[in-house]
């Protein structure tokens, strides 16, 4: 916190002087004109000087003599009532002979007077409860988890590190979570798997719903659909309640799930079975017609009459 304004900071060429020196203990009023530490009326480069010396004689006597130009005790060079003389005075005196303001840090009402110096200074904390009461002390102090605003009133501190949801500590809130998520107790947003009415498939949150049993492949709806299974089969059952086709007429499927071509014999009992086979051949003397049946040939070569051996003639 910088005790003088800004434009003195520039000018400060006492770095020197950045020993702290302890002087014996006395509290100082303002002298008048602030800054006239030599007390002859008015502020001048010799106050500046005057300043410099009491420092330097504090750092180099054992036992503490005032320099002739020094208008009364010690405490006259405390230009900040601080109890003790050291460059931070000197640069006060500088200040005062530059005719620069003091900082509001030091002189909150502007009175041109250091508030720890100012005996008439009363404390300004009507409706405040923290921060500086004007006379260099303060109204109070703010529990954790508050600062103290300009007003002079303690403000809740939002808790939201390392949050992006859940309470603040302040009433208010650190986020909201997006569709599909739950704010945890750590106060991030945990993915909500949405399962509901699924057996199977993403869960939306990088896990899966469950998983299908073979021979069942998961659809876009996340339930478990029965996959046909007819690889080299032409008919009957495809596992899932349904069929992988039919046979043609005359065909039956067999269990391997090929059509089997059906003999067809019934009344016949001769030629093509309509499957590449018979139902039967005829025996000597007799030939197949076309309804599949045996017929008797006439044996009746070199013969002109009599049996022609199929309960017929060959003439008379």
């Amino acid at each position: 916190m910088s005790i003088l304004s800004a434009p003195l900071s520039r000018t400060l060429l006492f770095g020197v002087l950045a020993l702290l020196l302890t002087a014996p203990s006395a509290n100082a009023d303002c002298v008048s004109p602030y800054g006239d530490i030599d007390q002859s009326g008015q502020v001048t480069v010799s106050d500046v000087q005057c300043s410099i010396i009491v420092v330097l004689k504090l750092l180099k006597d054992e036992e503490f003599v005032a320099p002739d130009c020094l208008g009364g005790d010690l405490s006259t060079a405390d230009a900040n009532c601080s109890e003790s003389v050291d460059v931070v005075d000197v640069q006060l005196f500088i200040g005062a002979a530059l005719e620069l303001p003091l900082s509001p840090e030091l002189d909150a009402d502007q009175n041109g007077c250091p508030d720890p110096c100012d005996p008439t200074c009363v404390p300004q904390c009507d409706g405040k409860t923290c921060g500086p009461d004007a006379c260099g002390g303060t109204c109070g102090d703010c529990q954790d988890g508050f600062l103290c605003n300009n007003s002079g009133t303690c403000d809740c501190v939002p808790q939201c590190d390392g949050k992006t949801c859940g309470p603040d500590a302040c009433g208010g809130t650190c986020g909201d979570c997006q569709d599909g998520f739950l704010c945890n107790n750590s106060g991030t947003c945990d993915c909500v798997p949405q399962c509901d009415g699924k057996t199977c498939g993403p869960d939306a949150c990088g896990g899966t719903c469950g998983d299908c049993q073979d021979g069942f492949l998961c659809n876009n709806s996340g339930t478990c659909d029965c996959v046909p299974d007819c690889a080299g089969k032409e008919c009957g059952g495809d596992g899932c309640s349904g069929t992988c086709g039919d046979c043609q007429d005359g065909f039956l499927c067999n269990n391997s799930g090929t059509c089997d071509c059906v003999p067809q014999c019934d009344g016949k009992t001769c030629g093509p079975d309509a499957c590449g086979g018979t139902c039967g051949d005829c025996q000597d003397g007799f030939l197949c017609n076309n309804s599949g049946t045996c017929d008797c040939v006439p044996q009746c070569d070199g013969k002109t009459c009599g049996p022609d051996a199929c309960g017929g003639t060959c003439g008379d």
